[in-house]
């Protein structure tokens, strides 16, 4: 069994992988590791790439997906095929330095079951900071995260805590949703950030997705009745700004007060939606919890 599996979900990225693996190579050589290459349904010649560099190194394996079905879901494809004792999740466009995963896996060796990276600079663009800043605001209510922590793609798991994770997947799995479930063993450490290879593939419907994600984690069965609560209220406000204004909907014509009223509904009600969240999200922990401890007993037996 190798000490470090690293996986890494490709899309798009033709002209810069082999580079990143070829940083994997120089920098984890003196380890026992392994590569998860997985193809997230790439238009380039991805898949041509990855199946070439596999049947070129012994420790490289190569998964390739019929589609696209997001980041999130390529790297859980990924997982199911590591088989070190510890795992690490990097991009592929050459922002997370494999020399920082040792830093990673030094700190999660002393015990932890996740470590994430924490960025000293971030290179990201201005609206991927801000979509990042909102994707954690919402994930302190989600999935219950500290609010001083940051979430980042680059991670190193522990094994044990991998095989927990495995156990209870299910389709759609948002996986810090699940870390934040299971596991109260969590650190970070600072490491560097590089300029992409490649053109940021980042828009806000990823952070749509994000949000969408966090809320179904753990297949949370209030979502959709949380959705429902926010959009009956919001349609209602806007509805009765356009009648006091004698506008039909969607043209209302909004002075300064009732602008800034607007605002302060949606302040209030972004509170109370985060409130509600979080309360319905720590039932869904013990839930969880509780299935897990018992599916634990009964494998025991």
């Amino acid at each position: 069994m190798p000490h470090l599996s690293v996986v890494i979900p490709v899309y798009n990225s033709a002209a810069t992988i082999k580079t990143v693996v070829g940083d994997c190579f120089a920098a984890l050589g003196h380890i026992d590791f392994e590569l998860v290459l997985v193809n997230d349904g790439s238009v380039d010649n991805s898949e041509e790439v990855i199946f070439n560099l596999a049947e070129t190194h012994p420790n490289i394996k190569a998964i390739s997906l019929a589609k696209n079905v997001g980041e999130f879901n390529a790297v859980m494809c990924g997982l199911n095929y590591a088989t070190a004792d510890y795992v690490a999740i990097i991009d592929d466009d050459g922002q997370n330095p494999p020399s920082e995963i040792l830093k990673l896996l030094a700190e999660a060796e002393k015990g932890y079951d996740v470590v994430y990276a924490r960025y000293s600079e971030k290179m990201h663009s201005r609206d991927r900071n801000l979509g990042s800043w909102l994707s954690n605001l919402l994930a302190v209510a989600f999935i219950g995260k500290p609010f001083k922590l940051y979430l980042s793609s680059f991670k190193v798991l522990s094994r044990k805590f991998l095989d927990e994770v495995l156990e209870i997947q299910t389709g759609g799995t948002y996986l810090d949703g699940l870390i934040f479930q299971l596991s109260p063993k969590y650190s970070f450490v600072v490491v560097e950030h590089k300029p992409s290879l490649i053109p940021s593939r980042y828009d806000y419907s990823r952070l749509t997705g994000t949000t969408l994600s966090m809320m179904d984690s753990g297949k949370n069965k209030y979502a959709m009745m949380l959705l429902l609560v926010v959009m009956v209220p919001v349609f209602w406000f806007f509805a009765m700004v356009s009648i006091m204004s004698d506008q039909p909907v969607g043209n209302a014509n909004f002075g300064i007060f009732t602008g800034f009223i607007c605002l302060l509904f949606l302040c209030i009600l972004l509170f109370l939606v985060l409130l509600v969240s979080a309360f319905v999200f720590k039932l869904k922990i013990r839930a969880v919890q509780k299935e897990f401890k018992q599916a634990k007993k009964s494998f025991n037996a």
